[in-house]
């Protein structure tokens, strides 16, 4: 790994494991669900944990001391209890609503600060004009955006939880296949060669999951045109039923990355294009020896929807490395410079298709990738999920072996 990609990857561990917790009580402000209108009632929440095993009563003022701020402008309100229970249970949690009115020159992202208590502070979207309703809870919602594309609805889903503290969202698919199976087989050789070990042999079925959480560093640039984010992919595959090496995790790649989005509402025949977004992005297996592989890039992303149907095409350059420090300096004759990712939705049902390296490659060490998720019965927590993939860079460790490779297991999020 790259002096580079190493501060890179501590800036995110850093960034997603900063939190701190103060004696027994800890009090998090929880700001209005979506968008508010300017000029109403809004309503917020604190939400009180126990951090012991005794039950303790709370002290909660007659009202709160609010500071709220938006382009530089601030004004004191006073928040009233819209419930009045103070019982906190010993390991426990409270939530206590408090009600507000908001001003009606109010608008834009608001920051939200309360004098009783240290929280932090906490931030929400207000509008004016008469063209939203009071409140967007989460089922409204939903039914006021039935109309619109589903990567909109996903845009409108990302934009709501993005003012929410202590926010960490779904990036890629997170997925756990509990087994998966390669009919090409896995080569043992570099393994053999680290750990000077000839009698080393690899499952055909091993599991597999994904790992993809995302944060934002900054909203609402330009206009509210731009967003900045970080995110950590973490895509593991663990020997599980290989007793005869003790399970172990045959390979972990991290991938770290940051990004600046910009929203785009550009149509053409009725195909949005809805984000556009540049960034850098390291990968790496974090080992060393012969078994090391990482390489560094500059992407860009550009995502079309049409309807229930969304495609993006990501192209990439690879920062070139010294000749000593590349482990890997043919990776881009399996991995290309492109990515092409489609999807589509039916029901609750989603269909996706990757494609990469396979025109660039004259369709030698292209690579296919297909997926689907399913709904299990009413759960709503699980869907099914199948992955197939067929070609080079499943893994970095397997970036020049060719897999044949099906599993099935469960999925937590999806493209869509």
């Amino acid at each position: 790994m790259t002096v580079i990609g190493k501060c890179f990857l501590f800036l995110l561990v850093f960034m997603f494991s900063s939190w701190a917790y103060a004696g027994q009580m800890e009090t998090l402000l929880v700001p209005p669900k979506g968008p508010v209108q300017a000029g109403q009632q809004v309503t917020f929440y604190l939400l009180f944990t126990n951090l012991s095993g005794e039950p303790m009563n709370i002290s909660l003022p007659d009202k709160l001391t609010c500071r709220i701020s938006a382009d530089g402008r601030e004004q004191i309100l006073f928040a009233v209890p819209v419930d009045g229970k103070t019982l906190l249970p010993g390991n426990g949690f409270l939530k206590t609503n408090y009600s507000l009115e908001l001003p009606k020159n109010a608008s834009g992202y608001i920051n939200l600060t309360i004098q009783e208590f240290d929280t932090g502070p906490a931030v929400f979207m207000a509008k004016s004009g008469p063209d939203i309703p009071p409140l967007v809870t989460a089922g409204t919602a939903e039914q006021a955006s039935g109309e619109k594309d589903l990567v909109d609805k996903r845009l409108e889903a990302d934009r709501v939880n993005v003012l929410r503290a202590y926010t960490l969202m779904p990036h890629k698919p997170n997925y756990i296949l509990l087994a998966s199976n390669n009919s090409s087989g896995y080569n043992p050789e570099p393994f053999r060669e680290q750990y000077n070990d000839s009698t080393i042999e690899l499952d055909d079925t091993e599991a597999k999951f994904q790992i993809s959480i995302k944060m934002p560093l900054a909203i609402g640039l330009f206009e509210d045109k731009m967003d900045i984010f970080a995110a950590y992919t973490n895509r593991s595959f663990w020997q599980v039923y290989n007793d005869d090496l003790s399970s172990p995790f045959r390979e972990t790649n991290h991938e770290p990355e940051a990004w600046f989005q910009l929203r785009n509402d550009w149509e053409f025949y009725g195909i949005k294009n809805s984000v556009n977004s540049f960034g850098f992005v390291h990968q790496s297996n974090g080992r060393g020896g012969v078994l090391s592989r990482s390489w560094n890039r500059l992407y860009a992303s550009f995502l079309f929807n049409y309807k229930n149907l969304a495609f993006g095409i990501k192209p990439w350059y690879r920062i070139q490395e010294d000749t000593d420090d590349d482990d890997n300096p043919d990776i881009t004759d399996f991995m290309g410079h492109c990515e092409v990712t489609g999807a589509y939705k039916w029901k609750d049902h989603t269909f996706s298709l990757m494609l990469r390296n396979n025109i660039e490659s004259g369709f030698e060490k292209g690579t296919v990738q297909g997926t689907w998720s399913f709904p299990l019965w009413n759960y709503p927590y699980l869907k099914g999920y199948v992955q197939w993939f067929n070609g080079y860079g499943e893994s970095l460790i397997d970036y020049d072996q060719h897999s044949n490779s099906i599993g099935i297991g469960f999925a937590l999020s999806d493209f869509l």
